[in-house]
């Protein structure tokens, strides 16, 4: 009896294992259509600011880095759509079951209205608390397929360039603290940090690490990297119209 019930359970490991293979081989697929040949992803020229997202597992500093960019260096950003969501649900008083119905498709709503707006403006950059792909990790986690909204919203993000290209991660600090707004443990939140870096990179993205640090310290480095590539893409168009200029 006891060999027979360790049987089951051996093959019920077994086939829960080949289903999330086989889930994670159909995710990938998914992915790579959405980075196909037959466009040139992150063009030089794109209308508004230059749009940098930050992203990372839950409970990394993220907010607070943003928070001191806009307090003390004088920057805008975009607030998280998924915790602002969480926030008004709580202060609602709804409940869990109807918080989390279509959770993903309103994030994506929301975030893609805060996006609208930033493309008059004045600013020279815009940070963003994470962006549309960041849901991928929501839907990877929910063990869902990426419906054709997400789809059609990521894959216009990436072809043009509405982002750039670089990306900064936000490593964990020393210590992890859990709350309402924030449940998932520490553990949990590693994984969704590695997933969220994953699904960036295939994506197109180069990813930059943030290590752990002061919020001045992560948000200097996070400008510095900024100010850098300011200059390198201002270089970059005086050769392209110098270049231009000689062949007329």
């Amino acid at each position: 009896m006891f060999l027979y019930a360790f049987f089951i359970l051996i093959s019920s490991l077994a086939y829960a294992s080949n289903e999330i293979q086989k889930y994670q081989e159909e995710f990938d697929v998914v992915l790579q259509e959405l980075v196909s040949d037959n466009f040139t992803p992150f063009p030089l020229s794109v209308n508004g600011p230059r749009r940098y997202i930050l992203t990372g597992g839950p409970g990394v500093g993220k907010t607070s880095i943003l928070l001191y960019l806009e307090a003390a260096l004088d920057q805008e950003f975009v607030r998280e759509a998924a915790a602002d969501l969480m926030y008004l649900g709580q202060a609602q008083g709804v409940s869990k079951a109807c918080l989390f119905k279509d959770f993903n498709a309103k994030v994506v709503k929301l975030q893609e209205k805060r996006q609208t707006l930033t493309e008059t403006s004045p600013c020279d950059v815009v940070f963003f608390d994470r962006s549309p792909i960041d849901v991928l990790t929501y839907v990877r986690r929910d063990g869902a397929q990426i419906d054709t909204a997400l789809y059609s919203i990521i894959k216009r993000l990436v072809e043009t360039g509405f982002y750039q290209k670089t990306v900064f991660l936000i490593e964990h600090l020393d210590h992890y603290q859990q709350d309402d707004s924030r449940p998932e443990n520490l553990e949990t939140s590693l994984e969704w940090g590695r997933l969220q870096e994953e699904h960036y990179r295939k994506l197109g993205f180069n990813i930059c690490k943030i290590p752990p640090g002061s919020v001045e310290e992560r948000a200097t480095a996070i400008m510095q990297i900024v100010h850098k590539e300011q200059i390198e893409s201002a270089l970059s168009s005086k050769q392209i119209a110098h270049k231009s200029e000689k062949g007329k």
